[in-house]
């Protein structure tokens, strides 16, 4: 298969022809009119914080956009597994990067202030309030007050379900994954504690037991916090 530019078409500047070669004549480069606009998302990433499983969090997504998006027309982020309110008017706030200072942001934008999110299909819409030119690299922030919350499994960076789509008429953009931005949130279930000798004041010998729903990597460290007990000091 072909695969097509990861920056998608614009149709101004695609620069497509086509030829022929036959016997009766060859017939020289002519630019195929009006190639279907493809829009893409370059590099979306998401982040949140507080990074803690199952908590309310200020959820932040990042992108790129290589199509012009005008006034009404929306980008859809869909945060699997997410939970939230069943139906909320989210508030956001959208900065925009500069390229000339790495790091640095502009102030608060009206592209977007709010996004209607609805829990049943864990989706994000944002309508553009204002006209967003092609090559806007964006930071989208939903609020803490929307009441979203994190997965109750956590989030794999390796295996990231979310995704972001728009219905940009100069470039339509397909759901594209977006990738954790170095968020990994794990979660430990069916923890157990065991004692031996069940006696109160006697040292005694622990066995934790706990699943991690994610891959525990050399160097990994588990801390437990154990109000009462003592080993030469409380253990914390």
């Amino acid at each position: 298969g072909i695969l097509v530019p990861l920056n998608g078409v614009d149709p101004a500047n695609a620069l497509m022809t086509i030829r022929m070669t036959a016997v009766s004549g060859d017939v020289l480069p002519v630019p195929i009119i009006t190639p279907p606009p493809i829009g893409a998302f370059l590099e979306p990433t998401l982040d949140v914080e507080p990074k803690t499983a199952g908590s309310i969090a200020e959820i932040t997504i990042r992108f790129t956009i290589t199509m012009p998006i005008a006034v009404g027309e929306t980008i859809t982020i869909k945060l699997t597994n997410f939970l939230g309110p069943p139906s909320i008017s989210a508030e956001v706030q959208v900065r925009e990067f500069s390229d000339v200072v790495v790091g640095t942001v502009s102030g608060v934008k009206g592209y977007f202030t709010a996004g209607q999110w609805t829990r049943s299909s864990s989706t994000l819409v944002l309508t553009a309030q204002q006209a967003i030119a092609k090559d806007s690299r964006l930071q989208v922030f939903v609020l803490r007050t929307a009441g979203i919350t994190v997965p109750a499994s956590g989030l794999d960076g390796l295996q990231f379900p979310s995704t972001i789509a728009s219905n940009a008429i100069l470039g339509v953009v397909d759901p594209t994954d977006i990738t954790a931005d170095s968020t990994v949130i794990g979660v430990l279930t069916d923890t157990v504690l065991n004692y031996h000798p069940p006696a109160a004041g006697n040292t005694a010998e622990l066995t934790i037991f706990a699943l991690s729903k994610l891959r525990l990597d050399a160097g990994a460290t588990i801390r437990l916090k154990l109000p009462g007990f003592f080993g030469g000091k409380e253990c914390l």
